[in-house]
């Protein structure tokens, strides 16, 4: 009698396809755990993605007050694409106006290149974003800068209505996707407030620039002969301070200290301020309390109270000798030893009854004469370069600070087309 195996041929086929099935079973776990895993790992990547927008906003809102919101915006942008370079536009009186630039052959207050505002004005015009690749970017080139591999740009929209346009070069790996767009877009939402309240603070900086002035105008009227002087002394303050390499803050106050720095004289009486001849030790007395008096005007105003400060000191003397206090050297405040220098250079160019006109000559001259006495040899430098480079058109400043590129030549264009 033979025996069967017909048994354990079925256990051993049963085990092979348990181990078939097992195998499989394996492969699709390992295969679902690979899909978990670049979901999760895109679920992280999305939301570091959106702490850093988030991050970003608070930085440009924050960057407001520092003057910088344009340039951290297109740092922003380019980050948040993977972009190598690109630029900021705005619309400035109906025209394009470079506001911010990273890596590319243009200058922001410049106007864009016609490639540029034709991408711009698309924008603009639909509100919505625009993309191109490599291939279309070849034919513009030139004027994009070479090399470049696409490109993308999106509006800065502002209510409902478009403010400016980001544009993105040179991704770093890849070409832009939609995902860039939907980063770009929520950028530009959370860009277009700090873009907007930094246009109110200019306003605002403006009109209280145009107080100043009119509080310029106030001691020209009360002295004919300082008629352009304080206007004059502010620009060359400006430009002074700037050469310096002093803070933003710094120059705002030594440039409108210079504006203001005789209005105090609105408090000396006409017989003294109008005299024809040199003064009493008296009436000289009298005359030195036009500093304090207007450090006491302007000290009432909170937002002037440091430029108050430069007021007062204005006519001390780097060695001491001076008034009202006789402080020295660094203890005057470095404004007003700017104010100091360009006030006695502009006051040497102003023509007195009790006093001849100098020549441009003579009063670089005494500046360097006086210098490391009345005035700081440092400041002495720092102004006779900076009224060289403003008087030779190559240094352009306002009381209220450098005049943009674009809206200076606008300006000028303006000027020659009335004369």
């Amino acid at each position: 009698m033979t025996q069967s195996t017909g048994a354990p041929d079925m256990d051993a086929q049963r085990a092979r396809a348990l181990e078939t099935e097992l195998a499989a079973l394996h492969d699709r776990y390992a295969l679902l755990e690979r899909r978990f895993h670049d979901d999760e790992q895109h679920r992280v990547e999305e939301r570091a993605q959106i702490v850093r927008l988030i991050m970003a906003a608070r930085e440009i809102h924050r960057a407001l007050y520092a003057g910088d919101v344009y340039r951290l915006i297109l740092e922003t942008a380019l980050a948040v694409t993977s972009a190598s370079r690109g630029c900021l536009m705005r619309s400035v009186g109906g025209f394009l106006e470079i506001a911010a630039v990273i890596d590319m052959e243009c200058t922001a207050g410049e106007a864009p290149s016609p490639f540029m505002a034709a991408i711009a004005e698309r924008v603009l015009r639909r509100g919505t974003p625009m993309r191109w690749t490599a291939r279309e970017a070849a034919f513009n080139r030139g004027s994009t800068g070479s090399g470049s591999v696409g490109g993308l740009a999106a509006p800065i929209m502002f209510h409902g209505r478009v403010d400016g346009v980001i544009l993105a070069l040179d991704r770093v790996a890849g070409a832009f996707d939609a995902q860039d767009e939907q980063n770009l877009l929520v950028l530009g939402g959370e860009a277009s407030v700090a873009i907007q309240n930094a246009r109110l603070r200019d306003e605002i900086h403006g009109a209280f620039v145009t107080t100043l002035e009119l509080l310029g105008d106030l001691v020209e009227a009360k002295d004919p002969y300082t008629r352009g002087h304080c206007e004059r002394v502010s620009r060359y303050a400006r430009a002074t301070a700037t050469r310096l390499h002093l803070s933003d803050a710094q120059q705002q106050i030594a440039s409108y200290a210079a504006l203001l720095h005789d209005i105090g004289k609105i408090g000396i009486s006409d017989d003294i301020l109008h005299k024809p001849g040199p003064l009493t030790p008296l009436e000289r007395a009298r005359m030195q309390e036009h500093v304090v008096i207007g450090n006491a005007l302007l000290g009432k105003v909170p937002l002037l109270r440091d430029v108050a400060d430069v007021v007062l000191r204005h006519h001390e003397r780097y060695d001491g000798r001076g008034y009202p206090d006789g402080v020295a050297g660094d203890e005057i405040p470095i404004e007003a030893r700017v104010v100091s220098v360009v006030d006695a250079y502009c006051a040497m160019l102003d023509e007195r009854s009790y006093k001849p006109r100098r020549s441009i000559e003579e009063a670089r001259a005494e500046l360097h004469r006086q210098a490391g006495s009345q005035f700081d040899p440092r400041v002495v430098a720092a102004a006779l370069e900076a009224i060289d480079a403003v008087d030779a058109g190559t240094m352009e400043v306002g009381v209220s600070g450098p005049v943009p590129g674009i809206l200076a030549r606008r300006l000028l264009q303006a000027a020659q087309y009335r004369s």
